[in-house]
C-alpha cells in the first residue's frame, strides 16, 4: 500500500515537473531579487515581504476601493489570458486569440500601474516625466490598441468598452483639473472604479461569446 502510494506520488512528480519548474523558478527569482534588493538598500527583508497595512499601521479598511480595483484588474487579466489560451487555432480565431492575449497584457499593465502607482510615483520621480506626458503615453497606447483590433472590437458588444474608456478619461480629466491635492479626490477614484468594472464586464462577456462561437 505504502509502496503503491509512493510510486503514484513519484509518477505525479515526473508528470508535474515542467509545471513545478514554471511555477517555482520565477518564485525563487522574485524572492531572491527581493532579498538582494533588501541587502543592497540596507533595509530588512520583511520590509518588502510584509503587508502594507502592517507596515503603515493602517486599519484593514484603508484604501478598500483601491484594493477592490486590484482584484478586478486581476480578474480581467485572468479572463483574457484564459479565454485566449483555450480558443482553437484558426485564421479567424487566431485574431481573436491575439486580441484577448494583448488585452490581457494591457490589463496587466494597468493592474501593476494601479498597484504600485507607477503613473503617480515611479514615472514622475524616477523617470522625470510629467503627469501630462504619462497620460499622453497611455492615451496613445489606448488609441493604438483600438486601431489594431478595430474589427474584432466591432464584432463584440463594445458599448461596455466604450463606457470604460469614457470613465477612465473622465477620471483623468477630473484628477488633472481638480483643486484638491492629487490622490485625495474620491470622485475621480469613483469614476476610475466605474471604468474598471466596465472593462472587466466587457472582457467577461466578450470572452464568453468568443468561446461559445469557437465551440
Amino acid at each position: 500500500m505504502i509502496s503503491r502510494s509512493f510510486q503514484k506520488c513519484f509518477g505525479q512528480f515526473r508528470t508535474l515537473l515542467p509545471t513545478l519548474m514554471i511555477a517555482y523558478v520565477p518564485t525563487l527569482v522574485v524572492l531572491g531579487g527581493i532579498t538582494t534588493f533588501a541587502l543592497t538598500t540596507g533595509k530588512h527583508v520583511w520590509y518588502f515581504t510584509n503587508d502594507p497595512f502592517v507596515l503603515g499601521h493602517l486599519p484593514f479598511y484603508a484604501g478598500i476601493l483601491s484594493n477592490l480595483a486590484i482584484i478586478l484588474w486581476g480578474s480581467g487579466a485572468t479572463i483574457c489570458f484564459f479565454s485566449s489560451g483555450i480558443l482553437n487555432k484558426g485564421l479567424r480565431i487566431n485574431r481573436y486569440r491575439q486580441f484577448l492575449f494583448i488585452s490581457g497584457l494591457l490589463t496587466s499593465l494597468l493592474l501593476f500601474d494601479d498597484l504600485f502607482q507607477f503613473h503617480r510615483i515611479f514615472y514622475i520621480k524616477y523617470l522625470h516625466l510629467t503627469s501630462g506626458c504619462v497620460y499622453a503615453i497611455y492615451g496613445l497606447l489606448a488609441i493604438g490598441y483600438l486601431i489594431l483590433f478595430m474589427k474584432e472590437i466591432a464584432a463584440t458588444d463594445y458599448l461596455l468598452l466604450a463606457l470604460a474608456l469614457v470613465f477612465f478619461a473622465a477620471a483623468v480629466i477630473f484628477d488633472m483639473i481638480s483643486l484638491l491635492p492629487r490622490g485625495r479626490t474620491a470622485f475621480s477614484d469613483g469614476l476610475k472604479f466605474f471604468g474598471i468594472v466596465s472593462w472587466v464586464a466587457y472582457f467577461a462577456r466578450t470572452g464568453r461569446q468568443m468561446l461559445r462561437q469557437a465551440f
